[in-house]
């Protein structure tokens, strides 16, 4: 403003009649006006030029605080997202990534600048189902669960999706947040698998707080205590299904379980719903937080089975009684027959043969027939005798196992036999190689019973034929003897087996009947089974198996 004033009074005095000092100290009233005008200006000029330099700088120093704010919040967003375990994606609206997480590069890879769908899914398009897409279209969140392979395995993953708005409201963008949830889901499956064997569990299974309370039960727990629904039971405390004076005796048994060693398992007496009682095992584990694992079983049944067993038992020791007492006799049977029977019949015997000796010229026809019939009587006596012994034996004696060569022993057997009948020569055929795991005491005497019979029944006819084998039926071996003799009708296939009981189209040969029951006897005693197949005029076959031997043989 001076230089101002100086400059327009140098100017005035160069074009005017005064001096300089006279227009800078004593200026004319219109020159005074117009310099106070230009300074007037000036001034206003410079307020208004400081006024706006003050506002940039104002606006300046906000903007360097918004950006530097900007800044610290996006560090700060950037290390919330980069702390964050599941993989997070920024992405605008047409799905392109503008920002990925730690987490999202090392499960995914960079992918920055891509669009999501080309990266992750190879395609030209969005997917049908993108959680995102839906996000944008109605504003909400969206979660999607997909199977994706993965290093060559199928894993579970869960899409959340969100949109993102600018200060208008407007969906600028979204956010996607990826977690692999396979070990989770296989979890889940786990936990519901075994809650289905829980709740599928014959025992009651129920979990109580530390005061006592049910927190869960499952559905068998309710129904041993006569509920419908596990609901009813849950909130209550055990001491309502149990009677006072129960739970007295319980209680301390209980405590002191739990001092020792966390646990408790014992017996006790439960009460129904209707109020009646029952008897139950219980097992109780003490958890971590003081609650109680508890497990019921009711054990009605079982003491209604125990004491069927007891009764039961109580009968078969009766029955064992009468058995041992019945032996007994058998054994006095038996003695009976080998001392106090044999003794008379052999005295009969002899005086009969040394009538028959002394005075046979004296003897008239009637005479002679009826000693020979005393005779044969005396022999057939000794025969039945020697047989009901040979049956006693087999019942009381102890078998001893081991591996028999059936086909070598048929074949002694048969030997033998062909050396006693010289005068009618049987054909006889044997399978080679045949065992069991059997007796060969009692299975010898087997053999001789069924090959005789077949020796002694096909003898009549003119080609005799006697045959030794095994056959396979159901995966079960049968060994059988089979002969082309007289046969009998299969309507008798279950008498022959009986002691002293002959089929019909075999009373004219000689024997008593007891081969076949001596036979069935020997199979009972291994646990086997016999069987008879025959026909008249045509032949039989019998057919017995021994049960496999122990593996550990």
């Amino acid at each position: 403003m001076v230089a101002l004033w100086l400059a327009d009074s140098y100017l005035d005095s160069l074009s005017g009649t005064g001096s300089l000092r006279q227009y800078i100290f004593h200026p004319a009233v219109s020159d005074v006006l117009h310099r106070v005008q230009s300074i007037i200006f000036i001034v206003v000029l410079i307020i208004y030029v400081w006024r706006k330099s003050a506002q940039r700088d104002s606006i300046a120093r906000s903007l360097d605080a918004a950006l530097e704010e900007l800044v610290k919040e996006r560090n700060r967003f950037a290390g919330l997202l980069a702390g964050i375990p599941d993989a997070v994606t920024l992405q605008t609206v047409d799905l392109k990534i503008i920002y990925q997480n730690p987490s999202s590069v090392a499960a995914m890879g960079e992918h920055s600048g891509e669009y999501c769908y080309a990266a992750y899914h190879d395609r030209t398009s969005p997917c049908p189902d993108c959680a995102l897409v839906q996000s944008f279209k109605d504003g909400q969140l969206h979660k999607l669960v997909r199977q994706n392979t993965v290093h060559g395995q199928d894993r579970c993953f869960e899409f959340l999706t969100a949109p993102l708005r600018d200060s208008s409201g407007a969906i600028v963008g979204g956010v996607e947040s990826v977690r692999d949830i396979t070990e989770h889901r296989r979890a889940e499956e786990l936990l519901a698998k075994r809650l289905a064997a829980i709740e599928s569990s014959l025992d009651g299974i129920a979990i109580l707080d530390s005061s006592g309370l049910y927190t869960y039960l499952n559905r068998a727990h309710a129904n041993i205590y006569g509920y419908d629904s596990a609901d009813e039971l849950v909130g209550k405390g055990w001491q309502d299904l149990y009677s006072v004076e129960e739970r007295q005796r319980l209680e301390p048994l209980i405590y002191e379980g739990f001092s020792r060693s966390r646990g408790w398992r014992g017996e006790a007496t439960g009460k129904h719903r209707d109020g009646s009682s029952f008897p139950q095992e219980v097992s109780l584990t003490m958890l971590d937080d003081g609650g109680i694992i508890c497990v019921v079983r009711d054990t009605s049944e079982r003491k209604r089975a125990e004491a069927d067993i007891m009764r039961l038992n109580a009968r078969l020791v009766h029955k064992s009684q009468i058995l041992q007492a019945a032996n007994r006799d058998l054994e006095s049977f038996s003695y009976s027959l080998s001392h106090d029977l044999r003794s008379p019949l052999t005295a009969m015997y002899s005086a009969a043969q040394t009538l028959d000796d002394l005075y046979r010229p004296q003897f008239d026809e009637i005479g002679n027939t009826l000693v020979e019939t005393i005779l044969n009587s005396c022999e057939k006596m000794e025969a039945l005798i020697e047989s009901m012994l040979v049956l006693s034996r087999i019942t009381k004696s102890d078998l001893k196992y081991q591996e028999v060569d059936l086909s070598e022993l048929a074949q002694t057997i048969a030997l033998e036999l062909a050396q006693r009948n010289l005068e009618t020569p049987v054909a006889f055929s044997c399978e080679e190689g045949l065992t069991a795991w059997c007796d060969p005491s009692l299975t010898r005497i087997l053999l001789e019973n069924l090959l005789g019979n077949a020796w002694k029944y096909a003898s009549q006819k003119e080609h005799p034929e006697v045959r030794f084998g095994c056959r396979e039926e159901e995966g079960k071996r049968w060994f059988f003897v089979g002969d082309n003799g007289i046969g009998f009708d299969q309507q008798e296939a279950e008498i022959i087996f009986k002691p002293f009981q002959r089929s019909s189209s075999a009373t004219h040969f000689p024997g008593i009947g007891i081969g076949l029951g001596t036979a069935q006897r020997i199979v009972d005693r291994h646990a086997g089974v016999i069987r008879a197949q025959g026909e008249v005029g045509v032949g039989a076959t019998f057919l017995f198996s021994f049960p496999d031997p122990p593996a550990t043989s």
